[in-house]
C-alpha cells in the first residue's frame, strides 16, 4: 500500500491508485469474481458494503462506504454504459457529477470547478436580477434518503440498456438486505453521477416555477421575483421533495429577502473552503483568517459584497475560537460595526465579554444619537453591554434611549440590560417605556424572532397571551393586531 509522508493526509480509501500499481492483482480479482470472455457466465458474486466514519470539520462524521474494488470497477462500468443517457437528461442548471468525456474512459468535471462554476452562475444571477427572494438549503441524508425502487423508475426511462440498470439494482439489494446499506453508498464518483436521476424532475419543477435555480449535488439555491412566489415555490418543492422521501434539512436552509444579504451569504460559501484546512493544519488556516482581517482592517471603505463577506467569514471563525485576536480593532472600524452588528457582536461576546476597553467603546456607541442606520448597531451593543454589570454610564444610555423615539426592540433591549443590571437608576424610564404598547410588540418580536425577519402571527400570539395576564393592557392586543395586519 501507499506510504503517507505527511500526518495530516488521509489514507486514498476511495480510489484506484493503489490498485493501478498492481495490474495482476486487479486482473486475478476479477477473474475470481466475474465472467471472463470464452468462459461460461456465474452468477454475480457481490462483494460486502461495509460503512467507515469519515472526519468532518463540523458535526458528526460522515458514513462513508468500504466497497469491494471489483464492486467499484462494477460501478464505473455501469457509469460507462449509462452516464451519457444521464447526461443529456440534465440541464445546465445541474452542476456537479458532470460528464466531460463518457465511455469506457469517462471523466468528472473537475470538482472545483464545477462548485465555482454553481457560485459564479449564483451571483452572476442576482447581479442581473436583484432577486428579492433567495432560498438556501439542502437536503437532509440524501444519499441514505434515495428509495432503490424510485431510483429505478427513473433511470430506466433513461436509457436503453436495461442489462446495466439490472446489475446496479442488484448490487443495491444486496447491500441493503444483507448489509444494512440506506439508499446509495457515499464516497465513490460513480455514485454521485448515478444519484443524479433522483433530481432531474426536481430540477424540471424549478425551471417552470422559480425566476432562477441552481443546483450542486444537492445544494439547492432557488430565487423569485418577490417573497409571496418565493414561499408558494418552496411549499411546492417540499410537497414534491417529500413524495420522493427527501426533506430540506432546516439548519442549512436561509431565506434572504435582499439581493445583497444574499450574495453576501452566497460570497460566504467560497470563503468556505478555508475552514478545510482548520482540519488538516490548524496554525496555517488560523494565519491566513489573520491575514483576511488584516486585509479587511486596513481597508478604507467596505463596499464590495465580497469585502463584507469576508469580514463576516473572519470574525465567524474567530469566535468559534473564542479568538480576541480582532476585537480591539473591530472597534476602531464604526463603518464594519454598522454593516455587520449581529455578527461583530456576536464574536466580541465570545471573544472578550467583560473587556473594559471594549465594553467603554461599546457604551459611547450606545449613547449615540439613534437614526435608521444606527439602531441596529446601538440595539446590539447593549445586548454586548447587557451580558454583565455594567457602570452608570449605560445607565444612562437605556435611561436616554427608554425616554427617546426608538423603536419597540431597541427599547426592549435597554429594558433587557437594565433587568440584568438593576443597580442602573432609570427604573421609572423603564416603567414608562413598558406601559408603551408598541414597546411589547418590540419585545415580543425579539422573544419569537431573535430580532430578525417579522412573524405577525407570533407577534399576535405572544401578545395575547401578555395581555390574558394583564388585563389592564389588552390595549396590547388590539394595537398588535392593527400593526400585524
Amino acid at each position: 500500500m501507499r506510504r503517507y509522508d505527511s500526518a495530516h493526509e488521509l489514507p486514498d480509501v476511495i480510489n484506484f491508485r493503489d490498485w493501478a500499481s498492481s495490474p495482476a492483482d486487479l486482473d486475478g480479482l476479477m477473474t475470481r469474481r466475474g465472467w471472463r470472455p470464452g468462459s461460461t457466465r456465474p452468477s454475480p458474486k457481490i462483494g460486502r458494503w461495509r460503512p467507515y466514519p469519515y472526519p468532518k470539520l463540523r458535526g458528526t462524521p460522515r458514513s462513508m462506504a468500504d466497497l469491494h474494488i471489483a464492486d467499484r470497477v462494477v460501478a464505473r462500468a455501469i457509469v460507462a454504459r449509462v452516464g451519457s443517457d444521464i447526461e443529456a437528461a440534465r440541464s445546465s442548471r445541474m452542476y456537479a457529477n458532470r460528464l466531460v468525456r463518457s465511455g469506457s474512459r469517462w471523466q468528472l468535471r473537475n470538482p472545483s470547478k464545477a462548485w465555482l462554476a454553481y457560485q459564479g452562475s449564483r451571483l452572476a444571477s442576482l447581479e442581473k436580477h436583484r432577486w428579492r427572494y433567495t432560498l438556501l438549503t439542502d437536503l437532509r441524508g440524501y444519499y441514505a434518503s434515495i428509495g432503490h425502487e424510485l431510483l429505478e423508475t427513473e433511470l430506466r426511462p433513461l436509457t436503453r440498456d436495461d442489462e446495466a440498470v439490472t446489475t446496479l439494482m442488484n448490487c443495491l439489494s444486496a447491500w441493503q438486505d444483507r448489509d444494512g446499506l440506506r439508499g446509495l453508498p457515499v464516497g465513490d464518483e460513480a455514485f454521485g453521477v448515478l444519484s443524479a436521476p433522483m433530481l432531474i424532475p426536481i430540477d424540471a419543477f424549478l425551471t417552470r416555477w422559480a425566476g432562477d435555480h441552481h443546483i450542486y449535488g444537492d445544494d439547492m439555491t432557488i430565487f423569485h421575483t418577490d417573497q409571496a412566489s418565493g414561499w408558494v415555490v418552496r411549499a411546492e418543492l417540499e410537497k414534491l421533495l417529500g413524495e420522493r422521501g427527501f426533506v430540506l434539512n432546516t439548519s442549512k436552509t436561509d431565506t434572504h429577502l435582499d439581493a445583497i444579504n444574499a450574495m453576501i451569504a452566497i460570497e460566504n460559501d467560497l470563503l468556505s473552503s478555508l475552514t478545510t484546512t482548520g482540519y488538516i493544519d490548524p496554525d496555517a488556516a488560523l494565519d491566513k483568517v489573520y491575514d483576511l482581517w488584516d486585509e479587511v482592517r486596513t481597508n478604507g471603505t467596505i463596499v464590495a459584497p465580497r469585502k463584507l463577506a469576508e469580514a463576516h467569514f473572519a470574525l465567524r471563525w474567530l469566535a468559534r475560537r473564542g479568538d480576541a485576536y480582532a476585537a480591539a480593532s473591530l472597534v476602531l472600524r464604526r463603518d464594519i460595526l454598522m454593516l455587520t452588528p449581529r455578527t461583530a457582536v456576536d464574536y466580541l461576546i465570545k471573544a472578550a465579554p467583560t473587556d473594559p476597553a471594549i465594553a467603554a467603546a461599546l457604551i459611547e456607541v450606545a449613547g449615540t444619537p439613534i437614526t435608521d442606520e444606527t439602531e441596529a448597531l446601538v440595539l446590539h451593543a447593549l445586548r454586548y453591554l447587557s451580558q454583565a454589570d455594567r457602570d452608570d454610564g449605560l445607565g444612562s444610555c437605556c435611561t436616554r434611549i427608554l425616554d427617546g423615539t426608538a423603536h419597540g426592540p431597541t427599547r426592549a433591549w435597554a429594558a433587557a440590560a437594565h433587568r440584568r443590571s438593576p443597580s442602573w437608576s432609570c427604573m421609572e424610564a423603564l416603567e414608562r417605556a413598558e406601559a408603551a404598547p408598541d414597546f411589547w410588540v418590540g419585545r415580543s418580536l425579539l422573544a419569537s424572532t431573535r430580532g430578525s425577519e417579522q412573524r405577525p402571527r407570533l407577534r399576535r400570539l405572544a401578545l395575547r397571551a401578555f395581555a390574558a395576564r394583564q388585563p389592564d393592557l389588552a390595549a396590547v392586543a388590539r394595537w398588535a393586531e392593527t400593526a400585524a395586519a
